[in-house]
């Protein structure tokens, strides 16, 4: 990694223990590389590899150069920890342009181009160019939907991530995709993950004990061991 010059790196063919890579923020199992010298310094083998310069679509009139967002001061980390693609602050490696204060997830830089989803029914396909949007999924603003064009629906990459259903830790039973305005509850349902209100278009719902959820709070305790069995 040219992240870390001052160690060499060791491969290490099938990590186990699931410590949070320190590229991409997540867990590690399997081929990977760390340091020995430091101790919590560790990488998927895919992201050790990741390239210094990259031309990308969201970008196109620079390069991006990759860099490690805690090698910089707060100051800094606050201007550059901000992804120009989800809007999220991560503390994930990034490209950035410098002359451009763009900066782009290395996960938002490889989204694919075309995708299928659980949430529509047809191929969506990836604009690339900064246009600002309203989700026809969430109802929040965002930039660089993905599109479907034979229906005129465009999507944030997360919402597109949302299965139909699944199960989190804290409900006995899976929870569904759910319109807002179809739940139980009032006309601002109560998410009993973060207990505030649900200001969504879709929400994750359990009809069966009135049990609703934030979208992205389902997916933060989405347990993933249980999804498959969750949609038989």
């Amino acid at each position: 990694s040219t992240s870390h010059l001052q160690h060499p790196l060791v491969f290490n063919e099938d990590e186990r223990r699931g410590r949070l890579c320190y590229g991409c923020t997540e867990p590690v199992f399997g081929p990977s590389y760390s340091c020995k010298e430091c101790r919590d310094y560790l990488h998927h083998k895919s992201c050790a590899k990741l390239p210094i310069g990259l031309h990308h679509p969201s970008h196109p009139n620079h390069p991006l150069i990759l860099f490690d967002m805690y090698a910089y001061n707060d100051e800094e980390y606050d201007k550059f920890s901000n992804c120009d693609i989800c809007w999220a602050k991560s503390g994930e490696y990034g490209y950035c342009c410098y002359r451009c204060n763009f900066n782009i997830h290395i996960k938002c830089s490889s989204l694919s181009l075309t995708i299928q989803t659980e949430v529509h029914d047809h191929q969506l396909t990836r604009i690339w160019n900064l246009l600002k949007f309203t989700c026809d999924f969430c109802g929040k603003e965002g930039n660089l939907p993905y599109f479907c064009v034979q229906c005129d629906f465009v999507i944030h990459s997360r919402c597109a991530a949302c299965p139909r259903i699944l199960k989190v830790f804290h409900h006995n039973h899976p929870l569904h995709l759910t319109p807002s305005l179809e739940v139980h509850q009032s006309d601002s349902p109560i998410c009993l993950l973060c207990v505030r209100k649900v200001d969504t278009l879709c929400l994750y719902y359990c009809s069966r004990c009135d049990f609703a959820a934030h979208l992205y709070c389902a997916m933060l305790h989405f347990n993933r061991g249980v999804h498959k069995s969750a949609r038989t």
